[in-house]
């Protein structure tokens, strides 16, 4: 008869192999996904030709370690490979990653299931609260923060653009673009703060 000291051994000792072989399993895929894409987008050129492009980029792959992702036979990917691979294919580097964009489902951690489109923008900073988080009330963090920066700076542009080409505006009309102009310099002046405070690079003016 197992004692239930031994009985509880057991169970915590199992449940330790199912996380393992879970993450294992989910690892596999991310990987498997990665070369399967690599495939599909080399088509009909030559593995050879592939590393000899990686070459020309900057690192080479070899032949061997894509014929291996291709096939399933690593069990990891380095994120310079990933890069260098891109590059090579003239895609994205997300692409490789979520290829099913954008509504095929993916994990885009253990157990966590969202559309490739979410798990995209969650990678790339441009999703700031999702069943990806762990906590989705912490900061978005500077790739979030630097997002609405290049956005607000378009904005700005755009309304500089405006008062500058029609300055035949009535008076009604400019104060209008003034205070559109004025609200979006205020605000990007908050985002630079926030980005400087987790330790991002804002220059500005030609000074960092």
């Amino acid at each position: 008869m197992i004692s239930p000291t031994t009985r509880s051994e057991l169970s915590f000792e199992t449940s330790i192999l199912i996380g393992m072989s879970n993450e294992v399993d989910w690892s596999g895929a991310v990987v498997n996904r990665i070369g399967k894409t690599v495939r599909t987008l080399r088509g009909a050129r030559t593995v050879q030709w592939l590393s000899d492009e990686t070459h020309a980029v900057g690192k080479r792959v070899a032949k061997a370690s894509i014929s291996e992702l291709e096939n399933g036979n690593r069990k990891v990917v380095a994120i310079t490979d990933l890069l260098i691979l891109a590059a090579a294919l003239h895609v994205h580097p997300i692409q490789l990653l979520y290829p099913d964009m954008p509504d095929g489902q993916v994990d885009a951690l253990p157990g966590r299931s969202v559309t490739s489109w979410e798990a995209a923008q969650w990678f790339s900073g441009g999703l700031q609260q999702s069943a990806i988080l762990v906590d989705p009330d912490i900061d978005p963090g500077v790739s979030a923060w630097s997002r609405e920066r290049e956005q607000l700076q378009r904005r700005i542009n755009r309304v500089q653009r405006s008062l500058d080409i029609r300055t035949a505006l009535d008076a009604d009309g400019r104060e209008r673009y003034q205070a559109d102009l004025d609200e979006y310099q205020d605000r990007l002046q908050t985002v630079e703060r926030h980005i400087r405070a987790l330790g991002g690079v804002v220059v500005e003016q030609g000074r960092i």
